[in-house]
């Protein structure tokens, strides 16, 4: 679910269910932007974090994966007279906040689809140009994420509610294990806990307003 600053917002359509993930998983499988997915559903990798990871940040004997920067799409005009002027718009900064420099451990199945990469082919970006820069996220966004989300039927879903939707199940699976809410805002690279659970608060928010949504409905349709 996305954050609003309105205590009264409507119930979204389309929310980011364990389903969602599954649908959107199963129709990336084996494509080379894959990897992207499974960081965003399983590491809660903000959207540029992801798309500026590169093998150099990746232990596999470990399964995990360091977050020491992000990158920004700069627009070529905004370049002009600047150091950057004759490089690509993609521009490696650090990650958001201090927080965000972070190790995460990964998912198997994150773990077993970088196995199965040829030694040779470790190199650059996790997912990169053909040219060996980071893919522009608004590029991305457009030709990638927006057409798929159309192709399964959910259009008013974005990147970061993948992020979200991680942020919830972490913060979920914690409570019921008794574990620390510091390790899952570690993880995902909040400085507090409270960002977490406002997190958490709004995806419930959403689901008791869907629920009552839902009965309304079956009353109606019982009394008709």
């Amino acid at each position: 679910v996305r954050i609003s600053g309105s205590t009264s917002r409507p119930v979204r359509e389309f929310e980011v269910t364990e389903q969602v993930i599954s649908e959107v998983l199963n129709e990336v499988k084996d494509k080379h932007y894959e990897i992207t997915f499974l960081l965003w559903a399983y590491t809660g990798m903000r959207f540029n974090e992801a798309l500026a990871r590169a093998w150099d940040d990746i232990n596999i004997p470990s399964s995990t994966i360091q977050v020491t920067s992000s990158k920004t799409d700069v627009g070529k005009k905004a370049m002009v007279g600047t150091k950057f002027e004759n490089g690509s718009n993609q521009i490696v900064t650090a990650p958001k906040t201090k927080a965000g420099i972070r190790s995460v451990h990964l998912h198997q199945a994150i773990t077993e689809l970088l196995e199965r990469i040829p030694q040779d082919a470790r190199t650059g970006y996790l997912y990169g140009t053909r040219k060996g820069t980071a893919v522009n996220g608004s590029t991305f966004r457009g030709r990638v994420f927006k057409p798929l989300m159309l192709k399964l039927g959910y259009p008013g879903i974005w990147p970061n509610d993948f992020r979200h939707y991680c942020i919830t199940d972490l913060t979920n699976f914690a409570i019921k294990a008794q574990i620390d809410l510091k390790c899952v805002s570690d993880m995902v690279g909040y400085a507090n806990v409270s960002t977490t659970l406002n997190i958490y608060n709004e995806a419930r928010s959403d689901q008791n307003q869907r629920l009552g949504m839902l009965l309304a409905n079956r009353n109606h349709l019982s009394v008709a």
